[in-house]
C-alpha cells in the first residue's frame, strides 16, 4: 500500500504541473491576441468608408479659419417655393434709417446720428429699448455691423470714425472704443472673426484688427477704387467690394491673409453696386442709381473661383435698388427712388441661373434690408417695418 501512495504521489505531481503548463500557454496565447489587436487599432489601415459630406448650407460659421473657399461649391436649399410674405407691423419707430442688422430678438438701426437697438422678440410690438448715444453723434451712421456683444459703427460727416459699441446689455449699450478713419468717406462695414472691412472710398477698404474690440487698430487696405459697398464670404476667405463709380461694378478681394488682401477678379453692373450679398458661391447685388429717380436691377454673378466671375442672372427693376440681403433661397430686395416711392421685392434664388421675382410689395420710403429666420426688416424714411416669410 505504501508502495501504491508513493507511486500515485509523484504522477499526481506531475498532472498537476501538466495542468500548470497547459494553463500558462493559454495565457500566452490570449496576451498575444490582446496585444495584436490593440496595434492593430493603433496602427491599422484607416478605415475604408467615407463620411457623407455635410449638409449645412445655414453658413453659420464666421470663424477665420478657413481660407480654401470651400463655400463656393455648397449648393443652395432645395426649392420651396414662393412661400408666403405678410407685413407684420409698420411704426414710425425710426426717421432716417441708413441701416439694419437683425441679431437674436433685436433690431439694430443706424437712425441718423443715433444707434437704436429695437425688441422684436414679439414681432408685432417692437419697443425701441435704447436710442445711443442719446444726443447723437457728430456724424450720420453710414455703416453698422453687429458681432455679438458689439456693434461696429461707421459714422461721419466730414471726418468718419469707427465706434465699438457694447451690447451686451440693450438697454445700456456704451462705447468702448474710437478709432478715427480720416476726411476719406467710409460707408458700409463688414465684420468676420478678428477683423472689421471698411469701404473707405478713394482709400479702398480699410482692414481693421479687432481681436481686441476695444482697441481697433487700422492693419492695411486692398487697393481699389470709390468702395462703396462690401460682402463677405461666411469662411472670412473672400471680400466682395461694390464700387460707387457708374459702370464700374465691382471686385473680389482674396483674403487668404488679411494683412496682405489681394484683388484677384473685377465685375461689371450697368449701375451703381450699390449693396451686396454673397451665398453659395453666388454674388447676388442690388445694382441703382444715386440720388435720382431712375431704373435698377438684380444682378448675379457665378463665383467659379476667386480669380473668375461671370454674370448668370439679370431683371430689370423699375426703381432703384438700394439695399439686399439674402437668407436661403431667398434674396430681399429694397428699392428706393429717393422721393416716396419704394417696394419691397423677393426673389427666389434656388437655382441662381434662373432667379425669378416671388413677391413684390409697396412700402414707403425705404433704404435697407435684413432678414433673420424669416423675419425681414425694412427702414428708411417711411419707418420701420417687419415681414415674416413663411415657405
Amino acid at each position: 500500500m505504501e508502495g501504491e501512495e508513493m507511486m500515485q504521489k509523484p504522477r499526481g505531481e506531475r498532472m498537476v504541473k501538466y495542468i500548470l503548463s497547459l494553463a500558462l500557454i493559454f495565457l500566452f496565447f490570449v496576451f498575444v491576441l490582446v496585444f495584436g489587436i490593440f496595434s492593430c487599432a493603433k496602427t491599422g489601415t484607416p478605415n475604408p468608408i467615407t463620411p457623407n459630406p455635410p449638409t449645412d448650407t445655414t453658413h453659420t460659421d464666421t470663424t477665420h479659419n478657413d481660407t480654401t473657399h470651400t463655400d463656393t461649391t455648397v449648393h443652395p436649399p432645395d426649392s420651396t417655393g414662393p412661400g408666403n410674405l405678410e407685413m407684420i407691423v409698420h411704426l414710425s419707430l425710426v426717421e432716417n434709417g441708413n441701416s439694419i442688422v437683425l441679431d437674436g430678438n433685436f433690431a439694430y438701426v443706424g437712425d441718423g446720428k443715433s444707434l437704436k437697438i429695437i425688441n422684436i422678440a414679439n414681432p408685432a410690438q417692437p419697443v425701441v429699448v435704447s436710442s445711443f448715444p442719446d444726443t447723437g453723434w457728430q456724424g450720420y451712421i453710414m455703416g453698422l455691423a453687429v458681432q455679438f456683444p458689439y456693434a461696429y459703427i461707421v459714422e461721419g460727416q466730414y471726418s468718419y470714425n469707427l465706434q465699438v459699441v457694447n451690447i451686451s446689455n440693450p438697454n445700456s449699450p456704451s462705447c468702448v472704443a474710437r478709432l478715427s478713419l480720416g476726411s476719406s468717406s467710409a460707408r458700409e462695414i463688414v465684420v468676420c472673426g478678428n477683423y472689421a472691412y471698411i469701404a473707405n472710398s478713394n482709400l479702398g477698404v480699410l482692414v481693421i484688427d479687432i481681436s481686441n474690440p476695444v482697441s481697433p487698430r487700422i492693419l492695411t487696405r486692398a487697393s481699389v477704387s470709390n468702395a462703396l459697398s462690401l460682402a463677405i464670404s461666411t469662411n472670412c476667405g473672400m471680400l466682395f467690394v461694390g464700387s460707387g463709380l457708374r459702370q464700374n461694378g465691382g471686385w473680389v478681394v482674396n483674403l487668404s491673409n488679411p494683412t496682405l488682401p489681394s484683388v484677384t477678379a473685377h465685375f461689371v453692373t450697368p449701375g451703381y453696386c450699390l449693396s451686396l450679398a454673397y451665398g453659395f458661391g453666388y454674388i447676388f447685388i442690388a445694382d441703382g442709381t444715386m440720388g435720382v429717380s431712375n431704373r435698377g436691377s438684380f444682378q448675379v454673378f457665378r463665383v467659379a473661383s476667386p480669380s473668375w466671375t461671370n454674370l448668370v442672372f439679370s431683371d430689370t427693376l423699375d426703381i432703384s435698388a438700394q439695399s439686399i440681403c439674402l437668407e436661403n433661397n431667398f434674396t430681399y430686395i429694397v428699392c428706393w427712388d429717393n422721393s416716396t416711392n419704394a417696394k419691397l421685392v423677393v426673389y427666389e434664388v434656388h437655382n441662381p441661373d434662373s432667379s425669378r421675382r416671388v413677391h413684390q410689395v409697396t412700402i414707403a420710403a425705404s433704404k435697407a434690408v435684413d432678414v433673420k429666420n424669416g423675419i425681414v426688416g425694412v427702414v428708411g424714411r417711411g419707418g420701420f417695418y417687419l415681414f415674416r416669410h413663411t415657405y
